[in-house]
């Protein structure tokens, strides 16, 4: 659901996100890894209520973390398994991270299916 530049994230119910006006990405270059997913997060002066309340850095906050570092983790699967966890997009011709691209067809859905089920277990095997 998208007002203006105002975004409201679905699944996290109290927290919105306000969008700056200078947010110009064109000169930063790709994602490649999950630290580096997380870093680009650092320092974008967005604006960000939690039950009311802005948070001044989303990353470091304990309710928002997690959510970062499941995303981190699909890119650091594309480095460790670029055949399960990346895809060539038909937009540009480039290989991209599966948990970002747009399923095309049955194979997409099917090998982002197997990459959710390897994310899921890499995740519960770092929280015991």
């Amino acid at each position: 659901m998208t007002m203006g530049r105002s975004r409201i994230l679905q699944g996290m119910r109290f927290m919105s996100i306000k969008l700056p006006r200078e947010n110009d990405m064109s000169e930063k270059s790709s994602i490649q890894s999950g630290n580096e997913y997380i870093d680009s997060l650092r320092g974008r002066n967005l604006k960000v209520f939690y039950r009311g309340e802005r948070i001044t850095e989303p990353v470091d906050h304990p309710v928002i973390r997690p959510s970062i570092n499941a995303v981190a983790r699909t890119f650091d699967l594309a480095l460790e398994n670029p055949k399960l966890a990346s895809a060539t997009s038909s937009l540009n011709g480039q290989s991209v991270n599966r948990f970002l691209h747009i399923t095309e067809s049955r194979e997409d859905v099917v090998m982002q299916n197997k990459m959710q089920r390897r994310q899921t277990t890499c995740h519960h095997l770092h929280l015991h």
